[in-house]
């Protein structure tokens, strides 16, 4: 296809151009969302059940299935028509690519449990999108097959960050799932399945505009006061002075001492019966189950990552809001990051007023949150630039890292909106959302989606981050643990 048929979308935004550039340096890679399946009636039919292994059987019965959900789904999305010309220049574009070859985008493993799950996206958050070619699209997909059984399938998308702005995991997997379902409805009652069979393997996707840039949709002009303070800051004192904090860090090493930067995940179940007691102490104790999730990552961050000296200081980060859906319609305080600083001295004043502090802190710092978004203004669009800001970063603190947890989503999927559809025929079992270790940022990400009354955990760090490696599941365990003792009428002190 000759560059002139291309058509320019839009340039890339501030945000989308720092992903973009981490991407470049592989710094981070990709968003992955998973979601599994059930339907008896229908994938029994269609023979994914094995005991040989992933066949060609069973590619050749479910393809047209995901063909069709998916030819849907990019009709409906502009977004996923999009890729980026010039991505290491200082002003790349989103292009439309017309032509959407599914053959490219799909492929099929073999998926039988949470470990297996875990391994899978492991892999993708390693795997960097090669944008050298701009026709190359942001996003892949993995159908994952239980081969055990005759009527489960995991749906993996994994997209670039460049495009979270405005695409995420309620805008994919809704009209996915009810893509899925239709075909699943109209079918599983055909014994002859030959129009599924025709279902072609090429899309032509019309030329459509995509949401805009955050920029573009938030007031990101820094307030006098806080721009004066970053200058004088900076002016007076020293980076080495900057850069010395007494934040705590999840090991020993620097990261220019660790040469594997591949990416570890662990995937957590907390129940719904947990959930509606957690739900029912937030309103006790006057706080909200987002403060109590976020509390509970501290306290067990300084049980288990942490060096518990009290002058030590935890630094986490965390949104301030979720924007659920690709639209241009949203409020001041979207995909605004807050950071949030508490000592682990505060930490003995117990649970509850921890987390009552962080919901009131988070409340007053959302509008200083945004502003500082417009830093970004500042920067040099030279991408050799933002090359040489991150790599400082990753020499100045201990692993690069100064916030020990990020935890950017704690979402909720609805995909049957306010009612639930009695016309169902493919059953949601579970869902994951996870992103990749940021190799500047935090030392580990968290992200939580609830579905249901329950909820799924992703931990993400990469290898060799936090040491030892066994600190991880200690930090999982007290999690689970603190998390079931203030459901119960209880209180959690910081030692």
């Amino acid at each position: 296809m000759e560059q002139s048929d291309i058509k320019i979308v839009r340039p890339l935004g501030n945000l989308e151009r720092l992903y973009l550039v981490r991407n470049n340096l592989r710094y981070n890679a990709n968003v992955c969302t998973a979601v599994r399946y059930q339907c008896k009636d229908f994938f029994s039919t269609v023979s994914i059940k094995s005991s040989t292994g992933l066949n060609d059987n069973i590619r050749k019965s479910l393809r047209p299935i995901i063909y069709s959900a998916l030819t849907e789904l990019i009709l409906k999305e502009p977004a996923l028509a999009i890729g980026i010309r010039d991505p290491k220049t200082s002003r790349p574009l989103f292009v439309h690519v017309p032509t959407i070859y599914l053959s490219r985008q799909v492929r099929f493993d073999i998926i039988q449990s949470d470990e297996k799950l875990e391994q899978i996206l492991e892999r993708e958050h390693d795997k960097v999108f090669d944008l050298s070619i701009e026709t190359t699209l942001l996003w892949r997909v993995i159908v994952g097959v239980n081969i055990k059984r005759n009527d489960e399938i995991c749906v993996i998308f994994c997209y670039h960050y460049s495009m979270t702005d405005g695409i995420g995991f309620h805008s994919l997997n809704t009209v996915f799932y009810n893509s899925l379902n239709n075909i699943v409805r109209i079918h599983k009652n055909i014994r002859n399945k030959s129009s599924l069979s025709n279902i072609p393997s090429i899309v032509n996707v019309p030329y459509a505009q995509i949401f805009k840039p955050c920029d573009e949709l938030l007031d990101t002009n820094l307030s006098v006061k806080l721009l004066m303070k970053k200058v004088v800051c900076n002016a007076l004192f020293p980076s080495f002075i900057n850069s010395k904090s007494d934040y705590c860090t999840a090991g020993e090493g620097h990261e220019i001492d660790v040469k594997d930067f591949h990416t570890k995940l662990k995937i957590v179940t907390i129940d719904s019966d947990q959930v509606n007691l957690l739900l029912s102490r937030s309103k006790q104790q006057k706080t909200t189950l987002h403060a109590i999730i976020h509390t509970a990552l501290l306290f067990a961050a300084c049980h288990s990552l942490a060096d518990l000296n009290e002058d030590k200081t935890l630094y986490s980060l965390t949104p301030i809001s979720i924007r659920l859906c690709a639209t241009p319609s949203i409020t001041d305080q979207t995909l605004c990051i807050y950071g949030f600083t508490v000592s682990i001295k505060k930490l003995n004043q117990g649970f509850w007023n921890v987390s009552r502090m962080y919901k009131s802190k988070l409340a007053k710092g959302s509008q200083k949150s945004i502003q500082r978004t417009g830093h970004l203004k500042f920067i040099s669009k030279a991408n050799e630039k933002w090359g040489k800001y991150f790599r400082r970063k990753r020499k100045l603190n201990p692993m690069g890292k100064k916030a020990l947890l990020d935890i950017p989503n704690i979402g909720v999927w609805t995909p049957h909106g306010d009612n639930e559809s009695k016309d169902t025929s493919v059953k949601i079992l579970d869902c994951v959302l996870s992103q990749s270790p940021d190799v500047v940022g935090p030392v580990i990400t968290v992200n939580l989606l609830f579905y249901g009354d329950g909820f799924k955990c992703t931990f993400v760090y990469q290898k060799g981050a936090v040491q030892p490696k066994e600190k991880l599941n200690q930090f999982i365990e007290e999690f689970r643990k603190i998390l079931a003792v203030v459901a119960k009428e209880g209180d959690w002190k910081g030692k």
